[in-house]
């Protein structure tokens, strides 16, 4: 009987670790941009230069995002550091080769850097 209610225990404490987990993920979230810039190094590819921006002033944030290019997830992950104080951190044009092939980014995950 004991052994159940620990099992049961554990399983709670793992769910609600879990949950405020997503929750400081999401809110975090708040604080993160993805924007498109105009940039010379893509303007000859009719593109725009993406950057990642953090609105946080106190703390660094960890961002992990995942590139797709031509609607295709590319492996790995593209990990960037936001200090507070940065304006931006650049990934890459919207558009890369001549083709105007389409390339983005998506945020996968976020942390606070203690």
């Amino acid at each position: 009987m004991m052994f159940y209610k620990k099992t049961i225990l554990f399983f709670l404490c793992l769910f609600s670790s879990n949950n405020f987990a997503m929750k400081m993920e999401s809110e975090l979230a708040d604080y993160i941009l993805l924007k498109e810039i105009v940039d010379a190094s893509c303007a000859n590819k009719n593109g725009k230069m993406i950057v990642v921006e953090s609105k946080e002033k106190n703390h660094s944030i960890e961002v992990q995002l995942e590139r797709y290019f031509q609607n295709v997830r590319q492996p790995g992950r593209s990990v960037v550091v936001l200090e507070p104080g940065d304006k931006y951190k650049k990934l890459g044009c919207s558009r890369v080769l001549y083709d105007e092939a389409e390339q983005k980014w998506r945020i996968v995950k976020i942390k606070i850097i203690e």
